[in-house]
C-alpha cells in the first residue's frame, strides 16, 4: 500500500535529497506540509474518477440562526475545494439551487435532506499512476524551494506538472492526466453526429 511518507521520499530523493524514512524525523512537519498542498490543489481542480463521490449530508438539530433557510447541513469533513453540486433527493438527477454555503462546512437549504457531490481526500494508494506523477511533480517543486532554495528547479517542475503563464492549471502533465481520466466519463451528449451505422439499420430514416 503506498502511503504519503512513500512519496515524499520518493519526490526527495529524486530532488537529490535524502529521504525521511518516518513521518516523526526531523523537519517532516515542512514535507507534509508541501504534501498536503500540492494534493489538496490537484485533487479538487477536476472531478477525478478516484475521489467524486456522492455524500448523504446530515442535518443539524438546531435551526440556522440567523434563519436565512430552513435547515442546516454539515458538510463531510472529507471534502476537500468547493462541492461540485447539491441534490434535494436521493436519485440526484437534477441539482438544486436553492441553498447557500455558510463557512467552510456548514450548507443551509429549504430542502430537508440534501445529497452532496465533490471532490473527497482519498489515500494515495487509490490514485491512478497518470494523477500520482502530477501530485508528485508538484511536491518536487515545493520540495525544491523548502529544502534546496532553488527556486529556478521549483519553477521547471512546477510548469512540468500544471503548465505556466496563459497555460496555468491547464497544461503541463496536468491536462494529459485530465484527458485520460476523462476517457473513463460517459458522455453526457447522445447521438450529437451521424451514426452511419444507426443510419443503414434504418433506411436513412
Amino acid at each position: 500500500m503506498t502511503t504519503r511518507i512513500d512519496l515524499i521520499d520518493q519526490c526527495l530523493v529524486m530532488n537529490g535529497m535524502d529521504p525521511l524514512g518516518t513521518e516523526s524525523a526531523p523537519g517532516a512537519d515542512t514535507h507534509i506540509a508541501c504534501f498536503s498542498r500540492a494534493t489538496e490543489l490537484i485533487l479538487s481542480c477536476h472531478p477525478w474518477n478516484c475521489n467524486s463521490f456522492l455524500r448523504s449530508l446530515n442535518r443539524k438539530e438546531a435551526a440556522p440562526d440567523p434563519p436565512h433557510w430552513q435547515y442546516a447541513f454539515e458538510l463531510p469533513t472529507e471534502l476537500i475545494g468547493a462541492p461540485r453540486a447539491f441534490y434535494e433527493s436521493k436519485n440526484c438527477r437534477q441539482p438544486t439551487r436553492h441553498y447557500q454555503l455558510f463557512g467552510q462546512r456548514e450548507v443551509q437549504s429549504d430542502h430537508c435532506e440534501l445529497w452532496c457531490r465533490g471532490p473527497w481526500n482519498v489515500e494515495p494508494t487509490y490514485w491512478p499512476g497518470y494523477l500520482r506523477e502530477v501530485i508528485m511533480l508538484l511536491v518536487r517543486s515545493e520540495l525544491a524551494l523548502s529544502t534546496r532554495e532553488d527556486r529556478v528547479l521549483r519553477d521547471n517542475l512546477r510548469a512540468d506538472a500544471i503548465g505556466a503563464g496563459t497555460t496555468l492549471m491547464q497544461g503541463g502533465l496536468l491536462a494529459q492526466a485530465r484527458a485520460l481520466d476523462d476517457m473513463a466519463k460517459p458522455s453526457p451528449v447522445i447521438a450529437e453526429y451521424d451514426n452511419p451505422l444507426i443510419a443503414a439499420r434504418t433506411g436513412g430514416r
